[in-house]
């Protein structure tokens, strides 16, 4: 979508596929019950330019986040009523010890970790080293255990040895720092009507350009060249498409992708995420607590427990809670989550929410679950080379094909964003030049 919003300012039209009935794929908002749903992207940081120029553009409301976020600890402690500061300075010296190593280490990469450039990330990104690896190395056992599965993990949804060191240090390194220094996370940012919001204007600036419920099933390439996308409404003739899919689905649909850059696709990794949703009125949390972030190694599949109407308290009607609960089913416990139904689901939801004596939500007006095989890119160790070649140019064998995602940039949805613009860029080229 941003790639066809920068091309109609260029003054170019194009053809926006929805394989769904609305817009806006894992940053939209579901409309339930008088809510926005957020389906997937909820937080950004003062390092995503890219959405932030844009939200500006189409002058939708960003606002800081600034209510603490209490901790579910290994051991399954509760720390509900401390700030995140003091959450923090809660370990034990050790772990803090290790902390401020493992940062002396990213402090030394700084240049290597940022938002706005993936390049950077290639010169760190060793397809043979982890997070865990690093982290490990360079800080030590106590503070992978206490802050980065605490933070870093629970973004990615995955244990740090399936998340590579550019991407595990990158995100560390985002949360933990802003511009001007130490924030310990406090110059994150929200949408004041939630992500839903953000997407809704971006989608009413090009919706003339959109056909809802057409799916992309091929991209079809004849003698080097692109001819055009098999749908499952017809077939669409093009000389240029931009494929902004996830990684699998674009391998999946360019069956005729010259082999190499079908291997740079497969470097891609993803991790599978389970949300579920309850809207009621009234209020669930003390004055500024937001939620709870939840450590792995507790055996629980729990990822966070959340109001939604704290973070973006337009996303809802007024004097509502909107509790948010994200599992992982690659945790302890989350297992058979994608196998099971939408009640069976909530039930677990329930069942972690009173194993932790958190508070839940008395007579919902609804429960949205909500299941993504593909969640989080989690970018995985040697992704960021991969696929470099596919951020660059169209293939040799494939003109007129350009890749967008997050996954081409710093998987967030940033890098969503900020990649459709480049591939925007790239076709105003590409047509330049034809």
């Amino acid at each position: 979508m941003s790639a066809a919003y920068a091309l109609k300012k260029k003054g170019i039209e194009a053809i926006v596929l929805e394989t769904d009935s609305v817009a806006g794929g894992r940053a939209r908002g579901d409309k339930v019950g008088g809510f926005s749903i957020e389906v997937g992207a909820e937080f950004m940081t003062g390092a995503f330019e890219q959405v932030g120029q844009l939200a500006e553009e189409l002058n939708v409301e960003i606002i800081p986040f600034l209510d603490d976020t209490g901790i579910i600890d290994r051991n399954s402690k509760v720390y509900g009523r401390k700030s995140r500061r003091e959450v923090f300075l809660a370990n034990s010296l050790k772990t803090l010890y290790q902390f401020v190593k493992l940062l002396r280490y990213c402090r030394k990469n700084r240049d290597s970790l940022t938002f706005g450039d993936p390049t950077k990330l290639e010169q760190i990104d060793d397809p043979d080293t982890s997070l865990h690896d690093v982290v490990v190395r360079e800080g030590g056992e106590a503070v992978l255990k206490n802050i980065i599965e605490p933070t870093v993990c629970g973004i990615c949804l995955i244990s740090a040895n399936r998340i590579g060191v550019a991407m595990g240090l990158n995100v560390l390194w985002s949360f933990f720092f802003g511009s001007h220094g130490f924030k310990l996370g406090s110059f994150m940012r929200a949408f004041t009507g939630g992500f839903g919001a953000f997407m809704d204007a971006l989608y009413e600036a090009i919706k003339d350009n959109v056909r809802l419920n057409t799916a992309a099933e091929k991209i079809v390439i004849a003698d080097g060249k692109v001819t055009g996308v098999q749908t499952n409404q017809g077939f669409i003739e093009a000389d240029v498409v931009i494929c902004a899919t996830t990684a699998s689905i674009a391998r999946k649909i360019t069956p005729d992708l010259p082999q190499d850059w079908q291997e740079r696709l497969s470097a891609v990794g993803y991790a599978p995420g389970v949300d579920v949703i309850w809207g009621s009125k009234g209020k669930l949390l003390r004055d500024k607590l937001y939620g709870y972030a939840s450590a792995p190694g507790n055996d629980s599949p729990l990822v966070s427990y959340g109001d939604q109407c704290v973070k973006s308290p337009g996303s809802g009607p007024p004097e509502s809670v909107c509790l948010h609960i994200k599992l992982a089913p690659l945790r302890t416990g989350g297992e058979k989550l994608m196998e099971m139904s939408d009640e069976e689901i909530e039930q677990v939801a329930i069942e972690q929410i009173e194993r932790f004596d958190l508070p839940k939500v008395e007579n919902p007006s609804f429960c949205h679950v909500i299941r993504h095989k593909e969640a989080m890119c989690h970018g995985p160790s040697g992704m960021f080379r991969a696929v470099a070649p596919l951020r660059l140019s169209d293939h040799p064998e494939a003109r007129g094909l350009f890749f967008a995602g997050d996954y081409l940039h710093i998987p967030s949805s940033n890098g969503a964003v900020t990649s459709g613009m480049r591939a925007a860029e790239m076709v105003e080229e590409a047509l330049a030049r034809a």
